[in-house]
């Protein structure tokens, strides 16, 4: 921060050119908020099935889901890129590919964070709602999505945090004067503009203490 700061503060003082990047910070939120939104609605039936109901397919479902650990963004990337470009020309040089790349890369880290939270709501609970005359669909809406709060907003926090500091897909997938604020950065900073990577640097840290603060607030971290 304090680096930063300075290269700031040096760059105002000597009459740099300096912009606020609404768009690139509006374009961050978007990603984020729409892989966010997206990996979490699309973990919690894996978690719910991975947990409640174990056994191969459900198992197969949630190793699938975690393969993202081990893919790179740019393997990611390109793979998107030739299949959008052959298959998926509706959604090629769009946000939804970005979304795409993201909601692949960090389905694990939602998933994780879901799951954890579903194996600690016990099983019994359902079984007595089910007992007081719930069908099963009534139960998970009423009695276990709202025990798995804290681990819906845990992951849709962490999910948001590591999508905002995306680069490599961002940089090969993003559509057509489409910026973020961590391209912005990579762009000012590889040619040595760092009053200018400043700025964006120090707006992507205030976005993204933001879920930094849900994440330390549900850990139960204290001073």
């Amino acid at each position: 921060m304090s680096v930063l700061t300075y290269w700031l503060l040096r760059g105002i003082s000597s009459g740099e050119q300096l912009s606020i990047l609404f768009g690139a910070s509006l374009n961050s939120l978007t990603l984020a908020i729409l892989t966010s939104v997206t990996v979490i609605g699309s973990v919690i039936p894996v978690a719910y099935l991975s947990v409640r109901h174990r056994n191969y397919f459900s198992g197969l479902v949630e190793k699938a889901c975690f393969t993202g650990f081990a893919l790179p963004s740019v393997a990611v990337s390109i793979s998107l890129v030739f299949f959008a470009a052959q298959i998926g020309k509706p959604i090629y040089q769009s946000i939804w590919l970005l979304v795409l790349a993201c909601f692949i890369l960090y389905l694990p880290t939602g998933l994780g964070a879901v799951r954890s939270t579903m194996l600690q709501i016990s099983p019994r609970i359902d079984e007595s709602s089910r007992t007081l005359g719930r069908g099963a669909l009534r139960t998970s809406i009423s009695v276990t999505l709202p025990l798995l709060k804290p681990g819906i907003v845990m992951g849709g926090a962490i999910v948001f945090l590591v999508t905002m500091k995306e680069l490599p897909a961002v940089l090969m997938l993003s559509p057509l004067d489409f910026s973020t604020l961590t391209s912005e950065i990579w762009s000012y900073s590889s040619e040595a503009f760092f009053a200018k990577a400043a700025l964006p640097s120090l707006i992507l840290i205030l976005l993204s203490s933001v879920p930094l603060t849900l994440i330390l607030a549900k850990s139960g971290f204290k001073r």
